[in-house]
């Protein structure tokens, strides 16, 4: 290889030369005085180089981003760059970009290429790249096409926006909270003539604290609060001074705004309408008594999703505004109430994880485990951790004493009455709920083991997250001989303790023919009328999950409850609403509500689950009813009935009143 240098202008001699080389140049030069002083007779070569070093370079840092805003999202027309760093100094590199040669800049270790996206057929998707290099040596390195840090950059054709992001703009901007956030000078980023400081931070808080509100509709906002900066211009020479907004600035007209992603420019558009500094206007400064201008072009010299720099030329110079965006924390997709998944499978157990070929629940399960499909994992926001069982709760021979598995009041200390926390580990699928008996579906089953009577209970278990999004998550747990399975949905109102609003308030039987009635197939087959005395009945909803039957005087009764006839009369005990007890929960992803407490009932007292009562002592301590349809005002719910051999239903259409 023959080594290259090249004479600049300047007259300055560069090259690249690697040590061995230059070492030989120097004893060689050595050798030549001694010959030339008499020190010996052999003429010595010089012509023929070194050869490679032996040692392949490596990139020690590689990264690609927009090169406007440096995000990792580009579009049609926006530049791509990439910068690297090598082990050793290199020859010029090859760079491709979405597989077109790039244009390469740089110099021993430092390099970067870039490429305008300009080709209106590229596929949507990341951007590729590759970079081949050498180094001056000859030794070639290992083509590089992956970044060492950051994401990787997301090309979407017209621009990419993210779930929650309205175009990247929408939202709400202040001036950032940092030294220069303002300032002015000659040309476009020099703020040489006058830039805020840290003190300006504090002088001037009515400023920073700002907002600047850009609506998805296109609407613009200045929301200013009680007090902003304002100047002698504005408050009549009362100086520099935090007072209350002063119109046409104060934000009191209406106002749009267009942000034009390709010449880079922001364009709001309403009297008094501005970004920054009210006074700094396109060509001049606004002066006492002077017109205000309609609109103002701010130049965009710089955005991503959360921060923005915009300059203004005012004719003498150019004002600088650094803004941030505020963004709002998205709260963790675990935070809320969490149930086993109302289906087939939604607990198993098996050899491995994924496998629950040793055992898995089916939809006769959904039935005889009721009391364990209606417990409650809550997570709430402060990290603190719940299991809401309710009365009842699924239980098995190491916790009740060998009664074998049933549905009993939860045994301490599986049953919520330990305070309790979690660990929520996204990145490394980790749940971690921490508390004697704290657990997620099954208490048995923890880390390396399942308890048995007597066993201690550990202090905390690991969950392992096989899937999760916004409403489902699937967790595993290891108990050593195998892996058991438990699928959740999450309860879309949140807690319990924040029922479905539509659900809560008074609802009534509604008025109509087939308003109580027995379905087959889908089909009415059979419909009940409907006495006043049982249409005026109450079934309340509260708030705070409290349910009661509001029935007055006087309500329908039957020859089950020891009427002579079917009729109205006075309410019979306890379905006579005595019970204060009854409450309720809503799960909206089983469609379930659930009333629990002897005698609390919608509808017709006497249907239960799969049955009908003969005697009111047998009211069973809750029933479920499945949800049909909510709406704001009207509801429809159904209960499996013993009508055509268990095969039909029971259903209710209410009103709310």
């Amino acid at each position: 290889m023959r080594q290259q240098s090249t004479v600049r202008s300047s007259g300055r001699f560069s090259g690249f030369m690697q040590t061995n080389y230059v070492s030989t140049l120097i004893a060689l030069s050595f050798s030549i005085m001694l010959t030339a002083c008499g020190g010996g007779s052999e003429k010595t070569d010089i012509s023929e180089e070194p050869g490679p070093d032996g040692v392949a370079p490596t990139l020690t840092l590689v990264k690609i981003y927009n090169g406007f805003n440096s995000g990792n999202e580009v579009k049609l027309g926006d530049v791509v760059k990439v910068e690297f760093e090598s082990s050793e100094s290199i020859m010029k590199p090859t760079v491709t970009i979405a597989g077109v040669a790039a244009t390469v800049s740089g110099q021993h270790h430092a390099w970067s290429a870039e490429h305008t996206l300009d080709d209106d057929t590229l596929a949507d998707g990341p951007v590729s790249f590759a970079i081949s290099f050498g180094d001056v040596s000859g030794v070639a390195g290992n083509d590089v096409a992956a970044s060492t840090e950051g994401d990787p950059l997301e090309y979407c054709k017209e621009g990419c926006v993210s779930e929650g992001e309205a175009g990247g703009i929408a939202g709400d901007w202040k001036l950032a909270p940092v030294a220069g956030a303002l300032g002015v000078g000659p040309v476009v980023g020099d703020i040489s003539w006058w830039s805020s400081s840290e003190i300006t931070l504090t002088d001037r808080d009515c400023l920073f604290d700002d907002i600047y509100r850009f609506g998805a509709d296109g609407s613009f906002e200045n929301v200013m609060g009680a007090t902003t900066f304002t100047e002698d211009w504005q408050n009549g020479d009362q100086g520099e001074a935090c007072l209350a907004p002063i119109a046409p600035h104060d934000g009191s007209n209406p106002a749009t705004y267009v942000l034009d992603e390709d010449a880079l420019t922001l364009t709001v558009d309403g009297l008094g309408a501005h970004i920054g500094l009210p006074k700094a206007i396109n060509g001049g400064e606004i002066s006492a008594g002077a017109a205000v201008p309609a609109s103002i072009v701010y130049i965009i010299s710089a955005m991503n999703n959360t921060e923005m720099t915009l300059d203004i030329n005012f004719g003498a110079g150019y004002w600088r505004f650094l803004l941030q965006k505020e963004v709002t924390e998205q709260a963790s997709p675990i935070i809320g109430d969490w149930t086993l998944a109302p289906a087939a499978g939604a607990l198993g157990v098996g050899p491995v994880a994924g496998d629950i070929s040793w055992w898995s629940s089916s939809e006769i399960t959904l039935s005889d485990r009721d009391c364990l499909f209606d417990d409650i994992y809550r997570f709430n926001a402060d990290g603190s951790f719940e299991n809401v069982m309710g009365d009842l709760t699924f239980t098995e021979d190491w916790q009740n004493g060998d009664q074998g598995e049933a549905c009993l009041a939860p045994i301490a200390p599986h049953d919520g009455s330990n305070p309790a926390t979690y660990v929520f580990d996204e990145d490394g699928l980790t749940l971690t709920v921490e508390g004697a008996g704290a657990h997620v579906g099954l208490p048995k089953a923890i880390n390396g083991g399942e308890i048995s009577a007597g066993a201690a209970v550990p202090d905390s278990i690991v969950y392992t997250i096989a899937a999760m999004n916004d409403t489902a998550m699937t967790l595993d747990v290891n108990f050593g001989a195998g892996v058991w399975r438990f699928e959740l949905v999450k309860s879309a109102s949140g807690s319990a303790s924040e029922v479905q609003s539509d659900l809560v308030g008074n609802w009534k039987i509604s008025p109509e023919a087939d308003a109580l009635s027995v379905i087959l197939n889908g089909n009415v087959m059979t419909s009940k009328s409907v006495d006043a005395c049982l249409l005026d009945d109450v079934f309340s909803f509260g708030a705070d999950g409290s349910f009661a039957n509001v029935m007055g005087t006087e309500t329908w009764l039957e020859t089950w409850q020891g009427a002579a006839s079917e009729g109205c009369g006075t309410p019979v005990a306890p379905h006579d609403g005595s019970n204060t007890a009854v409450v309720y929960s809503y799960n909206e992803a089983a469609a379930l509500i659930k009333v629990t407490g002897a005698g609390g009932h919608i509808g017709l007292a006497k249907v239960i689950e799969g049955s009908e009562l003969t005697d009111p002592a047998d009211a069973p301590n809750s029933i479920k009813y499945t949800v049909i349809e909510l709406t704001a005002t009207t509801m429809t719910l159904e209960v499996a009935s013993a009508y055509f051999g268990g095969s039909g239903v029971w259903r209710f259409k209410l009103v709310k009143d």
